[in-house]
């Protein structure tokens, strides 16, 4: 299973990535992997703005503070969950055996229940997964549930860094994905809207 390509390229800091929509045949690594960024499936179509190359001064714009975002402004933009909560992963590669992935959120920190220092009933985290499960089934409210791993800041160490899987956790997978989680595990009803997948480096 993977994720089914549907939208565009976005920037995300200094590095390009692409957003996903989870559901559906994996897209083709090849593109993205010649030059040199992690192939993803599209998740949201960002609506396109031409750039503005007027002299004038723009005015400065601040962040919203009741919208909680993680270094990335851009992302809420790019997030079409209907909660406004969604999670990206940037970037992913080989450190020996070990997949290092950094990844963003957009409307929320992911803090795990019980874990994460101050952290409530109230508070997501998000599900790593391979793309041999299915976005709707990477939670306890899968039918079936399939196989994922919990992640929060703690366990990144205060950092937006996944690093659990090796190259032998992966399997036949060809991708890695990245959603929204409950407290209770359970993955967002849009699921498919809430997070990427990015090609698996070898």
């Amino acid at each position: 299973m993977a994720f089914a390509a549907v939208a565009a390229v976005a920037m995300i800091g200094a590095g390009a990535a692409a957003f996903v929509t989870l559901g559906g045949s994996p897209g083709s690594a090849s593109e993205a992997e010649d030059n040199g960024s992690p192939a993803t499936t599209a998740l949201a179509q960002p609506e396109e703005h031409p750039e503005d190359h007027s002299t004038q001064d723009q005015p400065s714009i601040e962040p919203d503070p009741t919208v909680p975002t993680t270094e990335h402004a851009p992302l809420p933009d790019l997030c079409g969950s209907e909660s406004g909560m969604c999670a990206f992963i940037t970037d992913i590669r080989l450190d020996g055996d070990r997949y290092i992935v950094d990844y963003a959120t957009a409307g929320f920190d992911p803090l795990i229940h019980g874990e994460d220092p101050g952290a409530s009933e109230h508070d997501h985290h998000v599900h790593f997964f391979f793309d041999t499960t299915h976005a709707g089934n990477a939670g306890t409210n899968g039918q079936p549930p399939g196989s994922w791993e919990v992640w929060g800041l703690q366990r990144g160490g205060g950092e937006l860094v996944f690093d659990e899987f090796t190259v032998d956790d992966a399997g036949d997978a060809e991708q890695l994905c990245v959603a929204v989680a409950t407290s209770g595990h359970e993955i967002l009803a849009d699921a498919e809207l809430t997070g990427n997948c990015v090609a698996l480096p070898r």
